[in-house]
């Protein structure tokens, strides 16, 4: 079965193109068939790659937690308040399952179809089949250079040498807090020499402009989550350092429990900071990919796997229409090919591709899901004993 979009304009972080057209089949995209057996007219409306969320901690996706000692120390005080209140034991009554049920429709509803959970893969590993978004499925990982980080991995040195062997990124948390250890974790990953194009460092709150300049050095990556940091610490990286020295700069959400609602917040977020949307929209599409080593490309190319989504805005001239992206304009959401989210005009599409649909209501806007969305939140319901409104989902389900 073959499918046409057309009459639409094509937007990625290096062109606008109008007038555009491809054709999906066998879930990917190709640019020179002739024919389709469903065409649809988008009347100039807005198609790009979809976006890669470069940082979120699925297991973490609930009510957002306001601690009492804000703004904190260091990362360990805030999860020692946050694991020892009412919101976290309420959290813990939801099975990994509907956590990260609910932590991929966050990220699908904002655009997001491929997410990076830096945390032990064998967390996530059994449930990636079951998601409806892509998860970095292979990496290596520690939690940070400080005596008191979680004991994920084997260690820092044989999860460097792992990935950077195989040819993956290798993540670690840096400078998450105020104190000596988080401020000296660039040069203790240094002397570690750990520091390599493979490494993805993230936060980095308390960094200065010798540790960013040592990052440049050595060609890592950087994930900046601006928002949950603002929410826990009350500052984030230095930002204009690492755009000064031309580092690339991928953008996270970070948790829903961490104060972030989602990407596209975070994305309003670092406006505060960044005002290109341009190397805005590069943090989400491009950098993500060169960061960690996805093969598929972030364009929408010839023979380039079909995750795209479709805005509510019509022949954008530049990228302002950046700042006027959230979950109303998101009108489709397209992963591998396949539909998972859209408003009712794309029906026709979901019953071409014989995809079981169910109706919902975002922001009193009518949205076609896959079939069993219902079910599964009203199943997370009765595991709490109540209904909870999600700020990051909300949802009617009418």
């Amino acid at each position: 079965m073959i499918w046409c979009l057309y009459n639409c304009t094509y937007v990625d972080s290096s062109i606008i193109k109008q007038s555009f057209e491809f054709f999906v089949k066998n879930n990917k995209i190709f640019l020179d068939l002739e024919n389709a057996d469903l065409n649809i007219n988008l009347h100039g409306r807005t198609i790009l790659p979809s976006f890669i969320n470069s940082f979120d901690n699925l297991l973490a996706t609930y009510l957002p937690y306001k601690g009492k000692n804000f703004p904190y120390y260091n990362w360990l005080m805030w999860d020692n308040e946050l694991k020892s209140s009412q919101l976290f034991e309420e959290r813990m009554l939801l099975d990994r399952e509907d956590l990260y049920f609910l932590g991929s429709y966050r990220n699908i509803l904002s655009g997001v179809s491929f997410v990076v959970d830096p945390i032990p893969k064998f967390v996530f590993e059994d449930l990636i089949e079951s998601l409806d978004i892509e998860i970095l499925n292979d990496f290596g990982i520690s939690h940070s250079p400080a005596s008191y980080s979680l004991n994920w991995g084997k260690g820092i040195k044989k999860e460097f040498e792992y990935a950077k062997k195989n040819h993956l990124p290798f993540i670690i948390r840096v400078a998450e807090g105020f104190d000596s250890e988080s401020k000296n974790s660039i040069k203790i990953l240094e002397e570690l020499e750990v520091l390599d194009r493979n490494t993805v460092l993230i936060h980095g709150i308390s960094l200065e402009e010798k540790d960013v300049e040592t990052i440049k050095k050595y060609d890592c990556s950087f994930v900046w989550a601006p928002e949950v940091n603002e929410y826990i610490f009350g500052k984030t990286a230095p930002i204009h350092y690492f755009i000064e020295k031309d580092i690339r700069v991928c953008l996270g959400s970070g948790s829903a429990m961490h104060g972030s609602l989602n990407l596209l917040s975070t994305l309003k977020f670092a406006k505060k900071y960044v005002s290109d949307n341009q190397l805005l929209l590069k943090m989400i599409l491009d950098n993500p990919k060169e960061a960690f080593f996805l093969k598929d490309s972030k364009k929408l190319m010839h023979n380039s796997e079909a995750n795209f989504i479709i805005l509510d805005i019509v022949s954008p001239n530049n990228y302002n229409f950046i700042e006027n992206i959230n979950l109303e304009t998101i009108l489709l959401v397209v992963i591998k090919g396949k539909p998972i989210y859209g408003s009712k005009e794309f029906q026709s599409l979901f019953e071409f591709l014989e995809i079981p649909f169910e109706e919902i209501k975002i922001k009193k806007k009518l949205r076609l899901i896959k079939k069993d969305f219902t079910k599964r939140f009203n199943q997370i319901f009765f595991k709490l004993g109540k209904i909870v409104e999600f700020p990051f989902l909300p949802v009617d389900l009418g």
